[in-house]
């Protein structure tokens, strides 16, 4: 927030703290379904698969879950795979097929074979702008990115009261 890591880099701020929010939208709505803020980055793969777990038992059907590289971890496809929902995750451009996940290792050879921009195409992969990256683009327009809290339990509370009215904003 704030510049981020170009004030760190250009001025030295070395005691500045980011707030590292991962988010699951609905691609349909473009509601946030799900989200995760942190102070400490987490890793974004955990992360998903905890917030799906907990959607899972609350009674929401997933179909499928579309991410960055980012989100290009074993763990998270065998988790996908094991519970039939569709992973439409960028693998990394140098990802062998070599993998013990037949899933993962189906979507490098079809990526490998047809090429990046048709496999997007295919799988739908622009979707999760609108599930993820719109979400945030709008909340930042609508409240900014400066989060005015000192403490830790504030930033994380701002953060989360940001998501918040932005749902209720949407909702009205």
């Amino acid at each position: 927030m704030n510049g981020g890591e170009y004030l760190r880099e250009k001025y030295g701020k070395k005691n500045r703290r980011w707030i590292q929010i991962i988010l699951l939208g609905d691609a349909v709505t473009h509601q946030p379904v799900s989200y995760e803020i942190n102070l400490l980055p987490a890793s974004e793969p955990d992360s998903t698969e905890r917030q799906i777990k907990k959607l899972r038992l609350s009674g929401v059907t997933i179909k499928a879950v579309g991410g960055d590289g980012g989100l290009d971890k074993m763990n998270l496809w065998n988790f996908l795979d094991k519970n039939s929902i569709m992973p439409i995750i960028k693998p990394d451009e140098n990802a062998l097929s070599d993998t013990d996940c037949p899933t993962r290792n189906q979507a490098v050879l079809e990526r490998n074979r047809i090429g990046y921009k048709k496999w997007a195409k295919k799988n739908g992969y622009g979707h999760r702008w609108t599930a993820t990256e719109g979400i945030f683009s709008a909340i930042k327009r609508i409240f900014g990115e400066q989060i005015k809290a000192t403490s830790e339990n504030g930033m994380l509370q701002e953060a989360a009261c940001k998501i918040w009215a932005y749902q209720r904003l949407q909702r009205a």
